[in-house]
């Protein structure tokens, strides 16, 4: 369930899955106009992925970061946006179509365990240098991502990771055929040691679209 090309071996790192630019694309045209990305990549010194290659996981920090300080009002918005088509992307493309009718009939527990190493065993296409470690407790799934290199630290005042907040809510919703929500409740950009999102059916308070505010 890689967000990368399927030949491309794992000797570029660190390095993240393009979709993580690509699909600010989409909502950024949408709301701010055609063009939009491209002045981003362009004040960013960055160049528009070609899709079949992982992207230095700088070069996409540094295209969020500046979406942020051009567009501090939409930039929620446009991050879980993305966060979502990038969770589209990987369950059209990167995980077999019996996998995912596999997955919605088994028992929730067992088909979120499987999901969950699933992505922790991919978990390379978006952290990065990131580390990723897992656990499921009372019910809910708990991503705990240390040295994020996607969290900004230089955006004033800081956010949380609302990109990987709608990427895991869309991800478990879209695959497992049920409700999924994601709250962030530790985050590296606000000075925690680790970035931990809770993945659970319940809506948490304050949600808004996949990630607790």
């Amino acid at each position: 369930m890689a967000d990368t090309s399927a030949s491309e071996p794992l000797t570029k790192s660190p390095r993240i899955g393009p979709n993580a630019i690509l699909q600010l694309e989409e909502p950024l045209d949408r709301m701010l106009g055609q063009g939009a990305l491209a002045q981003i990549l362009k004040i960013s010194r960055v160049a528009m992925p070609s899709g079949q290659e992982m992207v230095p996981q700088e070069d996409v920090g540094q295209v969020h970061h500046t979406m942020w300080r051009l567009f501090p009002q939409q930039a929620e918005i446009l991050s879980e946006h993305a966060g979502a088509g990038t969770a589209r992307y990987i369950a059209a493309n990167r995980i077999p179509k019996a996998a995912r009718v596999l997955l919605r009939v088994l028992p929730r527990g067992l088909a979120e365990r499987l999901l969950t190493k699933a992505i922790s065993d991919h978990a390379w296409t978006f952290c990065g240098s990131g580390v990723l470690d897992t656990r499921r407790e009372g019910g809910e799934i708990h991503f705990m991502l240390r040295e994020n290199p996607l969290a900004d630290k230089l955006t004033q005042p800081p956010h949380r990771c609302i990109w990987h907040a709608a990427v895991f809510a869309e991800l478990f919703s879209l695959v497992l055929g049920r409700a999924y929500f994601c709250k962030e409740i530790s985050c590296c950009a606000l000075g925690a040691d680790l970035c931990h999102f809770v993945v659970s059916r319940t809506r948490p308070t304050g949600h808004f679209k996949g990630l607790q505010l």
